[in-house]
């Protein structure tokens, strides 16, 4: 249990011991880990795309694979914005707060 709560504690400031009791910020600290994780990924291939381009040495081949692993990266990047700009409204529409917050990451 205890590298559990080291783990949560890394990735989102959240420990075992603070005891979440309002189901409302569960719900949001969930969502900005989850789009933020998400969009971390996206960017990693974003590189490795990029890496693949820069080794392809001229293989046809590997050079659409690259172009094609970046642009799945950048679709992937964008997919991941918008969802954050529709779980805001989509927030607002039920009267929530903010469910998407990266600045809650922060604190």
């Amino acid at each position: 249990m205890d590298n559990l709560s080291k783990v949560i504690s890394t990735i989102g400031k959240i420990t075992v011991d603070q005891g979440i009791t309002d189901p409302n910020e569960f719900v949001r600290k969930a969502i900005t880990i989850a789009v933020s994780v998400a969009g971390i990924v996206a960017l990693v291939y974003v590189v490795l795309g990029g890496y693949k381009f820069l080794i392809s040495s001229g293989d046809s081949n590997k050079y659409q694979e690259a172009i094609q692993t970046i642009m799945y990266a950048v679709v992937g990047l964008v997919v991941v914005a918008m969802s954050g700009l529709v779980i805001n409204y989509v927030g607002k529409v039920l009267g929530l707060k903010n469910l998407f917050d990266l600045s809650s990451l922060l604190n």
